[in-house]
């Protein structure tokens, strides 16, 4: 028993960042409890309404439940006093919530990434492989494993599930968190390197959406990417909350060309007034609105081809990305186009338009009406060796 008093918000009041803040004022709370997510809407609301505002009776912000960026930190440390610590919880609900702890320093904000931190006491945290085997400090990620007094002993009547998720390490219960994670020597920290079923395979390659998330949350207020699969084909398509619209479609994209490979950048952004959270405040991947793949291609530019050579290869276009009247002025890349889709379409213009075209050609004139303006000379180049060769030489 400590005798401090808890303050709790009427049901959904965590969600209306105006009583939020009023509430923290009003009562003079000094320990608050939140979610990254509720971070965010609360920074951005205080942005919008009174950037100059301080919560003078805040001693400690912990902070748990999803990834906790730098930027969010660095954003909601403008309306704290000096001495307000931050610290970073993990933990699911099978450990009974928070198992590792982190405060904040300066370094982490420097470094550009927020550890997990180290277990809590009677915890143990390992970082493991497919045979539940420790990996090797620093050397690669693997599953984290939690162990201690606060593992839960099964769920109630879903053996078959608890089965799934508990495992022994050193003859010691142990839940399986389905988080991939590794041990920093230099930080002596946890590091959290995404979720099992976050890491996706696309053409190839493995990818870690959180990693995209990290990048785009470093221009973008709350960002959450997910695969998307239409016709037959797999993409990247990233949601971006941005009320103050001070990022457009195409910063997100050059942004992400700068810092991501090729096969990282989403196909799409969808830029949304505000990102679906759950009652606990929480981005619910579940109610993102599916995209509209038509409406998202059209809307980038003229769809209406100006001469014979554009109109057929906006039909080449149209047949190898599943999209009706492409428009001519969009990259293909931004049509949501792979490098197996840019094979299609070189195919398709050699058996339909120019035998000899050269792939080098389609990747620097990635546009209809650019690659029209490229293919044209040649066009006539070869049927004017092509008249000239059929006249019978002189005797």
């Amino acid at each position: 028993m400590v005798g401090g008093q808890v303050i709790i918000l009427h049901p959904y009041g965590q969600l209306d960042m105006e009583l939020f803040s009023k509430t923290i004022s009003h009562h003079q709370v000094s320990y608050l409890g939140t979610v990254p997510s509720q971070m965010i809407n609360l920074t951005k609301f205080l942005n919008t309404t009174n950037r100059d505002y301080v919560f003078e009776t805040l001693r400690c912000v912990s902070t748990g439940g999803e990834s906790l960026f730098v930027s969010t930190v660095i954003d909601i440390q403008r309306y704290l006093k000096n001495n307000c610590r931050i610290y970073n919880y993990y933990g699911p609900t099978e450990c009974t919530e928070a198992a590792v702890e982190h405060l904040i320093t300066e370094d982490d904000l420097a470094r550009g990434s927020i550890p997990l931190g180290q277990p809590m006491a009677n915890v143990y945290i390992y970082a493991v492989d497919k045979y539940h085997q420790p990996i090797i400090p620093g050397m690669h990620m693997g599953e984290i494993i939690i162990g201690g007094t606060g593992v839960f002993a099964g769920y109630r009547s879903r053996n078959e599930l608890a089965a799934q998720v508990i495992c022994q390490i050193n003859n010691e219960l142990c839940y399986k968190t389905g988080d991939l994670g590794c041990f920093n020597p230099k930080t002596r920290c946890f590091e959290y390197c995404g979720r099992e079923d976050y890491q996706v395979k696309l053409r190839g390659q493995r990818i870690e959406l959180s990693e995209i998330e990290s990048v785009i949350m470093s221009i973008a207020a709350m960002c959450v990417v997910v695969k998307v699969v239409q016709s037959n084909n797999d993409y990247l398509v990233a949601y971006v909350e941005e009320k103050s619209h001070s990022v457009n479609e195409e910063q997100l994209r050059q942004h992400c060309q700068s810092h991501l490979p090729q096969y990282m950048i989403p196909s799409f952004f969808i830029i949304l007034e505000k990102l679906p959270l759950n009652p606990n405040g929480k981005i619910d991947r579940k109610l993102l609105p599916p995209p509209n793949f038509l409406s998202i291609v059209t809307k980038y530019g003229s769809n209406i081809p100006s001469t014979t050579l554009e109109q057929q290869l906006q039909q080449i276009f149209s047949q190898a990305l599943h999209i009706e009247s492409p428009p001519i002025d969009v990259p293909l890349g931004q049509l949501g186009g792979t490098s197996l889709d840019a094979i299609r379409v070189l195919t398709l213009i050699r058996q339909q338009v120019y035998t000899n075209i050269d792939i080098g050609l389609l990747f620097t004139n990635p546009s209809i009406q650019q690659l029209a303006i490229a293919i044209e000379p040649l066009l006539i180049s070869n049927q004017t060796q092509e008249t000239v060769s059929t006249v019978d030489p002189p005797h």
